[in-house]
């Protein structure tokens, strides 16, 4: 798939919120995209519907693994493969998604969009450090 080339891999434009093969399937708003590569995946959120949707290369097919999980208008996703944790960041908040048990808890912030010493402020400030030495697997 190293082309070089930039191609449309997954839907035409239209919203929508199809799952199935990559031919027919539509999103809706998508954000933020996280690669596992040993599985073959893209993780992508989608800020209007919130969803939380997963591209599988192998098999060519998209499905959505969690339907608004509670999260605000989230931009930035991150993931941890060992562990099976997807990391999802809105205006105010940081939430960790259980990719074995389909669950989504809320792990640091406020809610108000700021950047307040706190409780949870050495877990961004980890997540800001495992993704800057991560980036070779990252979109």
């Amino acid at each position: 798939m190293n082309t070089g080339i930039v191609t449309t891999y997954m839907g035409d434009g239209t919203r929508g919120a199809n799952d199935g093969p990559v031919s027919g399937a539509k999103t809706n708003a998508p954000a933020g995209m996280a690669i596992d590569q040993t599985r073959r995946y893209i993780y992508f959120i989608e800020t209007r519907s919130k969803n939380i949707r997963r591209i599988d290369l192998n098999a060519n097919t998209v499905a959505t693994i969690m339907t608004d999980p509670g999260y605000g208008v989230a931009s930035n996703i991150d993931l941890d493969v060992e562990n099976q944790k997807l990391y999802v960041a809105d205006s105010g908040y940081i939430w960790q998604a259980d990719l074995t048990t389909n669950t989504m808890t809320k792990i640091a912030g406020a809610g108000t969009g700021t950047d307040p010493d706190g409780p949870g402020n050495e877990f961004i400030d980890y997540l800001h450090f495992y993704s800057n030495d991560h980036k070779d697997w990252q979109s």
